[in-house]
């Protein structure tokens, strides 16, 4: 009913043009993000600092905070759902789906977009005087909340840049899936695209969505506080723990590693075939982790799903798993689930890490820890084996092919957590090849860009 109500409000005051009202409403739904990570509501004076606005604030997964740590940056954000709405009312029944429906519609009725676009260049120019914005930026390009704002940026001199966090390319079918994703969109209408690493580059420029010129690669951010603490020479002196810890980053038996319903990209048939066993090892891989956690009661087992997993209807299985134990995991003090807990520290705090095809893995490898793969029921035998993102850098992590060996791995990365200084360094010329920073100072290129952009 609110979200009703509110939606009618910006309708009427989009068709009446009220642009200052509408941006003192929107003043009030930008937020200062501070360094800890927190949202004021008052702004600090901007001073001689350059101000960003981030478009859709909640993904950006730590690089605002950390952006928000130099003195030379003011970072303000907006949740989606705020400037959704406006899109709503100016677009109201033909709202697009995706930026590929948006280019539909521009094609259809291109009134229409010249409409919207007109709205919006005086709605920004009167809101980004109030704010003093000097940059504009979001994560992706997919979203049609995002576009006609980018866009409209750009005609009033305010840069916009792509902060692109897809960048965990490790596959074939990733990388086809990608390109071709790439082409289909409408050409790059910003002033910067910065990326991880390098094979996310070449696939925007072999796409021709973006110039070379245009992107620059800069590692990532929230990696940086990450590798210092790996670098630190004094760091297990600061990660000293009471008991030991396993650590799953969990993974759905749905996901499309095992195949996808209704998969025909015309090329990577096998998709299609979704592994019969996948449910089976998932529940192998479940029940094991418990029944370990009842045996040890001086080790702590915990489980980190993200926040839309325990929302997603494949958390249900899970669930159903549990009670399949017929162990009352309610009572054991030891086992967790923790889809809110600090990455970074699990994985500092663990003694050996579980998962599959997470940027996490990479990360638990790079901090030195042993990191499990669960390929149970002779996953590594089936077509869709091709898909896991590490298939060809099996030695240096530990592989498990059923539960006993499974079981057995994880006693032994208790008894011996380390890994040779040979494997180390393959570990971290993988990490070079997707994060391109091994110094912790990804935060200093993002910097250099932002400026550089402001001062063309």
């Amino acid at each position: 009913m609110i979200k009703l109500t509110l939606q009618k409000i910006l309708n009427f005051l989009v068709d009446k043009k009220f642009y200052y009202i509408l941006s003192i409403i929107f003043l009030l739904q930008i937020r200062e993000k501070k360094p800890n990570g927190k949202n004021k509501l008052f702004h600090s004076k901007k001073g001689s600092r350059v101000t960003v606005l981030a478009l859709d604030s909640e993904k950006y997964r730590g690089d605002l905070e950390a952006l928000s740590l130099s003195s030379g940056l003011q970072i303000l954000c907006i949740r989606q759902k705020w400037y959704g709405a406006l899109m709503r009312a100016l677009y109201k029944t033909n709202m697009p789906r995706s930026v590929n429906d948006r280019e539909y519609i521009s094609r259809s009725d291109p009134l229409l977009i010249d409409q919207i676009q007109g709205f919006m260049v005086k709605f920004l120019r009167i809101l980004y005087r109030i704010l003093e914005i000097d940059i504009v930026t979001n994560v992706n390009y997919r979203y049609p909340e995002d576009y006609d704002w980018t866009l409209a940026s750009e005609k009033i001199n305010t840069p916009y840049i792509m902060l692109y966090r897809e960048c965990l390319i490790n596959t074939e079918r990733l990388k086809f899936r990608v390109l071709g994703r790439h082409k289909e969109q409408p050409l790059f209408h910003g002033s910067k695209i910065i990326v991880h690493n390098y094979i996310c580059k070449s696939l925007f420029v072999e796409s021709g969505y973006c110039s070379e010129s245009k992107i620059s690669v800069c590692g990532a951010v929230r990696m940086d506080n990450f590798i210092k603490m790996i670098n630190n020479i004094n760091l297990s002196n600061k990660t000293k723990k009471s008991k030991k810890k396993f650590i799953l980053f969990y993974y759905p038996y749905s996901m499309s590693l095992f195949g996808k319903e209704n998969y025909d990209d015309g090329v990577f048939h096998y998709v299609s075939n979704i592994w019969d066993k996948r449910k089976e090892s998932f529940r192998q891989l479940h029940l094991s982790i418990i029944k370990m956690a009842n045996d040890n009661p001086e080790i702590d087992y915990i489980i980190k799903p993200k926040r839309e997993a325990v929302e997603n209807k494949s958390w249900e299985f899970y669930q159903q798993i549990v009670l399949e134990s017929k162990i009352n995991v309610s009572r054991l003090n030891n086992y967790s689930v923790q889809p809110d807990a600090n990455v970074h520290q699990l994985i500092f705090e663990s003694d050996v890490v579980c998962g599959l095809q997470s940027s996490t893995v990479l990360e638990s490898a790079i901090a030195g820890k042993r990191v499990v793969f669960p390929l149970f029921n002779d996953y590594k035998n089936i077509e869709n084996f091709q898909d896991f993102g590490w298939k060809d850098n099996l030695d240096i992590f530990d592989v498990a092919e059923n539960v006993d060996e499974f079981e057995s791995i994880v006693n032994n990365c208790f008894i011996n957590p380390t890994v040779s200084d040979d494997i180390q360094k393959q570990r971290k010329k993988l990490f070079n090849k997707y994060f391109d920073n091994l110094e912790g100072n990804a935060k200093d290129c993002y910097i250099d860009n932002i400026l550089s952009v402001v001062e063309d």
